[in-house]
């Protein structure tokens, strides 16, 4: 694998953060991961966004502190948002996004059997497995739309902003929220904060109605509109509630099966 592992002399402030760009809202960074700092574990972005960066295993540690790697489902929402090859200050790639909300990805090619190969030609973009099993990729070259595939070897790193986050719910008024599911505290409950006002809500909220179709009945499910009862500040949000109160809260856009996963976590189901 090629990895480009530093220590903090030489990297500057900006270069372990970045500005973002908002795309259907999702903040992604502008430039790849472009290595690892030996002395304070953490990663760095490229200088520009037309650098090809490091390539890694998805096992490697990968993102700069507070960003994280996109999932298959946030992939496959920025694909849908558009794309087109390009060159970038000479350098071949994707951009992604519409108008002024666009971010780069250059054909930083992949490491196979130490070798890395086709650079300038090919991109190949890890994404976030929970289980390290998919071994799944962002890839694109000149001939095709950008696609998801199987894939192996030393891949680069787009990160996204880690807006989506679990916890326990500890700064909800559950009082209030106890007047408008009366479930709560006696039986499992599923609770999703929405607004319809919202693109992501929009992308989520059928996935979240098929949950709860395919869990009738082992869960009481409440479907709360934020713009009449702001009991959250960040949507889409699910709150997930035992019966003994014991809760736990995801925030952000994710897949069905994420939300499988969830369930399973906090119920055993």
């Amino acid at each position: 694998m090629t990895l480009l592992i530093l220590s903090t002399l030489g990297i500057n402030a900006q270069r372990l953060t970045d500005e973002g760009v908002v795309i259907n809202g999702t903040t992604w960074a502008t430039r790849n991961v472009g290595g690892w700092l030996t002395d304070s574990h953490q990663a760095y972005f490229t200088e520009k966004p037309e650098d090809y960066g490091m390539h890694g295993p998805s096992l490697f540690p990968s993102c700069p502190k507070g960003w994280r790697l996109p999932t298959q489902y946030e992939f496959e929402v920025l694909i849908s948002m558009g794309s087109q090859y390009k060159f970038y200050n000479g350098v071949f790639g994707v951009e992604f996004g519409r108008g002024a909300n666009t971010i780069f990805l250059p054909a930083a090619g992949y490491v196979y059997k130490g070798e890395t190969r086709d650079v300038g030609v090919v991109g190949n973009y890890s994404i976030y497995d929970e289980d390290y099993t998919s071994n799944k990729a962002l890839m694109f070259d000149n001939s095709s739309k950008p696609y998801i595939y199987r894939t192996q070897g030393g891949l680069s790193k787009r990160c996204i902003k880690d807006n989506q986050s679990a916890n326990s719910g500890d700064n909800i008024d559950f009082n209030k929220l106890k007047q408008i599911a009366p479930d709560l505290g006696n039986k499992p409950c599923i609770i999703y904060f929405y607004s319809n006002r919202v693109e992501l809500c929009k992308k989520f909220s059928p996935i979240f109605i098929d949950i709860m179709r395919n869990y009738q009945g082992k869960f009481s499910f409440y479907l709360i509109d934020i713009d009449i009862n702001r009991l959250v500040d960040r949507i889409p949000t699910v709150l997930y509630v035992k019966a003994n109160g014991d809760a736990m809260m995801r925030q952000g856009l994710y897949s069905k099966e994420e939300l499988q996963k969830d369930i399973t976590k906090m119920f055993g189901i």
